[in-house]
């Protein structure tokens, strides 16, 4: 009897992970952060949501159906969108955190993830809202973090712009940030070390980089909500400051002024915010004609190239009432208003109007003809009514 009973107990002890993995439910998100085959190691940190009707939800998108046979622990995935997913999976271990299965000589790990937990852990850290990091040269990326786990990824270098979506899954105790993301690089386990605005990040391969918490207020985006329509026929230029009008006033004030420094921003509907770089106006003065040229200059990498230059001077543009910009109409004085901009605080003549398509604000310094504090430039995108191109210029000194 009592060797029947041990017999009975080794059997029950054998077959408590059989039972317990079918007490346990596979239909979750997962997590697959490893699959080992013949070749080598791969790390794949995607996510693979098994839906309780059976769908099958990879990168957000449902690219076919799952089924399990609980029985003989067989996981069977089928796609159309993505065959290399077909095929019967033997479940070698299904617990409540963690998950693997075995198909031709490829053992493939999953980790379970609770939403809600995530949610949770992520409301307590300290990451929601936009850092930027610094690169070389004027490149630079932006990541985003957003509650409950929404992550997106900018890179913007060159002129061109990358964006990538993703999950951010944050680790109180051991400080890591899990990026589910289509960017490589930070893809799989980054360690975070925060204090204040600043974050020193050290991503999978071990590369560091430093990020700057970013001020929402700073990548304010004001819209232009007028259209051509709020205009009058005729445009009256009654209202703009007396002294931009007048050459020799222009020249006086700019008399012992070189430089005009400016930040060019544009927005990233991506990050939902604007992108500065620097730019220079280099002015040169006749008093004799009088005349006054404006060299305007893009600086990046350390280098400056010149981007358009404009020229006043005898009948050369003596009807140009915003000169050093474009001249625009139809137009209006939307009135008088006291901004402060990077170089400092500026009372300003405030101008709204059209330049061809594009949506045109000016804020001109009222006592220094020729200074604009800051310029908003709004172009429809021709191939998207909800879509604009939008620009921004703004002084940062006077020099």
């Amino acid at each position: 009897m009592k060797k029947n009973f041990s017999l009975f107990l080794l059997l029950l002890v054998a077959a408590l992970p059989l039972f317990s993995q079918k007490k346990e439910k596979i239909a979750s998100p997962w997590l697959l952060t490893r699959i080992e085959t013949p070749d080598g190691t791969q790390e794949p940190w995607l996510i693979l949501d098994l839906t309780p009707a059976g769908k099958l939800i990879f990168l957000e998108m449902e690219v076919g159906t799952w089924s399990y046979d609980r029985k003989d622990h067989i996981l069977t995935f089928t796609s159309e969108m993505n065959p290399k997913l077909n095929g019967d999976y033997r479940v070698d271990k299904l617990d409540s955190k963690e998950m693997i299965t075995v198909r031709e000589g490829m053992k493939f790990y999953y980790t379970r993830l609770d939403t809600m937990a995530i949610a949770a852990a992520n409301r307590q850290s300290p990451l929601p809202g936009m850092w930027e990091i610094s690169r070389e040269g004027n490149s630079l990326s932006i990541l985003k973090f957003a509650l409950p786990d929404d992550f997106t990824s900018i890179d913007i270098a060159d002129g061109t712009t990358d964006a990538y979506a993703g999950t951010w899954i944050w680790d109180p105790g051991t400080k890591e940030i899990t990026l589910i993301s289509m960017n490589r690089e930070l893809r799989g386990k980054n360690k975070a070390y925060i204090t204040g605005k600043k974050m020193t990040l050290t991503l999978p391969s071990g590369e560091k980089y430093t990020a700057t918490k970013m001020d929402p207020e700073e990548n304010a985006v004001e819209h232009l909500t007028f259209s051509e329509d709020d205009f009058p026929e005729e445009s009256d230029s009654e209202g703009l400051p007396p002294g931009w009008q007048d050459m020799d006033q222009m020249v006086e004030t700019l008399k012992g002024v070189k430089e005009l420094h400016y930040r060019l921003g544009r927005l990233i509907p991506e990050a939902g915010i604007v992108h500065y770089t620097p730019a220079i106006s280099r002015i040169t003065l006749d008093t004799q004609k009088p005349s006054i040229r404006f060299t305007n200059l893009t600086v990046a990498y350390g280098d400056t190239s010149q981007y358009s230059e404009k020229y006043k001077g005898g009948l050369y543009g003596m009807y140009d009432l915003f000169f050093p910009e474009n001249e625009i109409g139809p137009f209006r004085v939307a009135g008088t208003e006291k901004i402060t901009v990077p170089a400092g605080t500026f009372a300003c003549t405030v101008v709204e109007g059209m330049d061809g398509d594009t949506k045109v604000k000016y804020w001109m310094i009222t006592d220094k003809p020729g200074i604009y504090a800051r310029i908003i430039r709004e172009t429809p995108d021709p191939f998207d009514d909800e879509k604009t191109d939008y620009t921004v210029k703004e002084l940062t000194d006077i020099r």
